[in-house]
């Protein structure tokens, strides 16, 4: 669901003009300036060589935002390893904006290159927050979940504490969900190193430096904080975890109470009767 909405950003955004041409054709503008047929310093055959190195430049360049555009209609098609191949060399040859930049952070986490999603993530995020704020939300969830995935939990904290606050309420539990985990490992393994092994799945990982439950997402107004570098002792590590769990709970039995999160649900109440 969450990408769906990003998909449908995309869609809106790239119909306007000039949609495939940003970084390409800036580059393609910028570079006519430098050929001039009537220079006095160039002779009939320079002049010659100089247009025809020009013209084939153009070609290339606007070959170049052909395969943008096709790149992106990869990525709304959810074609994300189709994308990967056209937006990456492109983005070698021209720097492509923040935006563009984005969406092949999201298609190296689609494909498990969680590095290199990283990079690209931490890069254009500070440029991109004038953004929807669901759209960006997804952005700090995917490379907070690539923090976990190498075990770098310090990192990913303070990505899901942004994301928390601008994403929807029903994605809200599955936040609490992985918050949960993360502050039950940090009571199991006090003082661990971020790339230390911790034992769990890719589903229930998850990390937070700040979490806050509003009246209208929990029910309550307290506010759950922690980070790996200000962590408390064990006992209230573990306490922060049975709060996030129950945070957790409470968005599920409000917002996603079906049949696919049954099995979710039992899991959650059966870690609380753990914690207790």
């Amino acid at each position: 669901m969450k990408f769906r909405i990003l998909v449908g950003s995309l869609l809106v955004w790239g119909s306007l003009p000039g949609w495939a041409v940003p970084g390409i054709g800036a580059l393609a503008l910028s570079g006519g300036r430098s050929f001039c047929a009537f220079s006095p310093s160039l002779n009939r055959s320079e002049t010659a060589a100089e247009s025809a190195s020009f013209q084939e430049k153009k070609g290339d360049r606007k070959a170049d935002a052909e395969q943008l555009a096709r790149a992106l209609d990869y990525f709304a098609s959810e074609k994300f390893h189709e994308c990967l191949v056209l937006l990456q060399p492109l983005n070698r040859r021209y720097k492509l904006n923040p935006r563009y930049r984005a969406y092949l952070a999201v298609c190296l986490y689609y494909e498990w290159e969680y590095a290199e999603a990283i990079r690209l993530f931490d890069e254009v995020l500070p440029q991109l927050q004038g953004l929807a704020p669901h759209e960006l939300s997804l952005y700090y969830w995917m490379d907070a979940e690539s923090y976990f995935a190498l075990q770098q939990y310090d990192r990913a904290l303070p990505l899901y504490g942004k994301m928390l606050p601008i994403c929807w309420d029903n994605e809200k539990p599955d936040a609490y969900y992985r918050l949960g985990f993360c502050h039950l490992f940090a009571a199991e393994s006090p003082g661990a190193s971020s790339s230390e092994k911790v034992s769990g799945s890719s589903e229930s990982s998850g990390s937070s430096e700040k979490v806050s439950g509003s009246s209208e997402s929990s029910g309550s107004s307290e506010k759950v904080s922690g980070s790996s570098e200000s962590s408390g002792s064990s006992a209230e590590e573990r306490k922060k975890a049975k709060e996030c769990f129950e945070l957790s709970l409470e968005g599920y039995l409000k917002y996603r109470n079906t049949p696919n999160e049954k099995a979710r649900i039992a899991q959650i109440r059966h870690m609380l009767g753990g914690l207790k």
